[in-house]
């Protein structure tokens, strides 16, 4: 039988891994809303952080709602999983947007056309 300690070590990558998933949709979605939508991809650089943004929010909901904060009732803080998966992918937007930031410089400047 696994130890406790074990088991959680194990959770973090799984929960990495996991994370990839909603950073894909996001960064899928975020070109397709900067080519598509608004024809340049400056607004990548301003898409990936508010996305980052909205996975932390969720992150927080699911955790209130998860815990005693939100609820009136005790019960155990299980099923930390949804709320690992969307910290990690916030962490990797973070990560991409200031890549693409300082490597490529997206985001970095606006072209006005008149």
């Amino acid at each position: 039988m696994p130890s406790p300690a074990s088991s959680r070590g194990c959770r973090w990558p799984r929960a990495f891994a996991w994370g990839l998933v909603p950073t894909g949709i996001g960064v899928v979605a975020s070109l397709a809303v900067a080519w598509w939508g608004y024809g340049d991809l400056y607004y990548v650089g301003q898409l990936l952080p508010a996305l980052m943004a909205v996975y932390l929010l969720s992150a927080w909901l699911v955790y209130l709602r998860r815990s005693t904060h939100l609820l009136a009732r005790n019960r155990p803080l299980g099923g930390t999983g949804p709320v690992l998966v969307l910290l990690w992918s916030a962490l990797q937007l973070a990560l991409l947007s200031t890549a693409l930031y300082y490597l490529l410089g997206v985001g970095a400047g606006f072209r006005f056309e008149s």
